[in-house]
């Protein structure tokens, strides 16, 4: 697998890592919490860190070494996640799950898929990691921000009857 069309990765300080690591920090600041679920935003802060240390693995160049291993056990983690994530959903029963749970099925299909077919080579590694931090930063503030604000409703006492998916109460 190649890198796609029209996609240019520059040397590390890769501008397109470095944007997300930073969009990465401001969302997910030390006090801040998007999502509002303790629990969930704690996940989140791992991952986080798990992605900062990978990205610090390119920066000097250790990807054969330790990038890989890591990577592997960021994604562990986003499984470890999604798992608990759907399990609150489950039992909050939030209109949006199977959404939800598909969404998470199809990211965790496609890297795995990637992870497959690609070379295992700095430059399709850049790739991954870009693609992995764009995808949590649009999945975290879109998708999880609204779970939160569901369970903030269900935490008071409404149930999903009173949760419209997409626009809250």
């Amino acid at each position: 697998m190649t890198i796609p069309v029209g996609v240019e990765l520059g040397p590390l300080g890769d501008e397109y890592i470095m944007d997300i690591c930073d969009n990465l920090k401001k969302l997910f600041g030390s006090e801040s919490d998007l999502v509002g679920i303790k629990l969930v935003d704690d996940q989140h802060s791992a991952i986080i860190e798990r992605y900062n240390a990978i990205v610090d693995c390119l920066g000097s160049g250790d990807v054969d070494g330790n990038g890989w291993s890591m990577f592997k056990d960021l994604l562990l983690f986003f499984e470890l996640h999604f798992a608990f994530e759907e399990k609150m959903m489950r039992i909050m029963k939030y209109p949006g799950f199977i959404t939800h749970e598909r969404i998470h099925a199809r990211f965790i299909g496609n890297v795995s898929s990637f992870v497959e077919k690609i070379n295992e080579n700095e430059e399709t590694f850049r790739w991954l990691m870009t693609y992995v931090g764009q995808w949590f930063l649009g999945h975290a503030v879109i998708c999880d921000e609204e779970f939160g604000e569901f369970e903030a409703l269900y935490s008071r006492g409404f149930g999903s009857e009173g949760f419209i998916e997409g626009g809250g109460v």
